[in-house]
């Protein structure tokens, strides 16, 4: 109930321009409009943004990953229903979609990114090629079971995820791109987000490696991780 509200307060499109936040895009200077919504909100927010989006609207492509939208979107839209708290078959495919697509854009495309809570399982795919959805969900779930903090349980999925920990900020490059976040944790940990698909990492592979060895996970990951 609070997205609309919000997002009519920082997205708006006038005479071929649309603003986020600050900042103002020409419409026209792009070959591409691209939405990527992930998490809990993503349907709401994509709903949300495009109808701030005016005329732009019909000229993006979309990907919604999780919470679907109870509105209509513009055609060129494609819903996944990931699962949540596990990942599913849903949460693979969106990934492979949300990352070919990103793959093909170039300087002269734009991608706005929309990111709420819960997207950690509900898009995912790991850096290790193809990873079957079992060895995925045995490893969240070992994860989860592992005793780790959650910020530190996120290190190593985000170290172990081709979508997490900046991934698809890396992915989109060089299209220009912009993230709007409804966000649960605080203003600082934005990265923490969905694991911060868009956000750089604050974390290290070393972390990673020292976090495994102090909950002894090497015991309860599967063999491939």
């Amino acid at each position: 109930s609070r997205v609309e509200p919000a997002m009519q307060r920082h997205v708006s499109y006038d005479d071929g321009v649309l603003a986020i936040g600050d900042n103002r895009y020409q419409a026209s200077d792009y070959e591409r409009l691209v939405l990527i919504a992930i998490g809990k909100a993503a349907g709401p927010m994509a709903a949300a943004f495009f109808e701030q989006a005016g005329a732009a609207a019909e000229r993006f492509e979309g990907i919604i990953a999780g919470q679907p939208s109870t509105k209509p979107l513009p055609t060129r839209c494609r819903e996944y229903r990931g699962g949540h708290p596990t990942p599913n078959e849903a949460s693979v495919e969106a990934a492979e979609d949300i990352l070919r697509t990103l793959g093909s854009l170039t300087e002269r495309d734009f991608v706005v990114f929309l990111i709420s809570g819960g997207g950690s399982a509900m898009v995912e795919q790991f850096l290790l090629p193809d990873v079957a959805l079992g060895t995925i969900v045995a490893t969240h779930k070992a994860l989860v079971e592992s005793g780790a903090p959650i910020a530190e349980i996120n290190v190593v999925r985000k170290h172990l995820s081709a979508v997490k920990g900046g991934r698809l900020a890396a992915a989109a490059a060089p299209a220009e791109q912009a993230t709007i976040f409804v966000s649960d944790v605080p203003v600082g940990a934005l990265d923490a987000l969905s694991s911060g698909p868009t956000m750089p990492d604050r974390s290290t592979t070393d972390d990673a490696y020292r976090i495994a060895e102090g909950y002894e996970l090497g015991r309860c990951l599967p063999a491939p991780i």
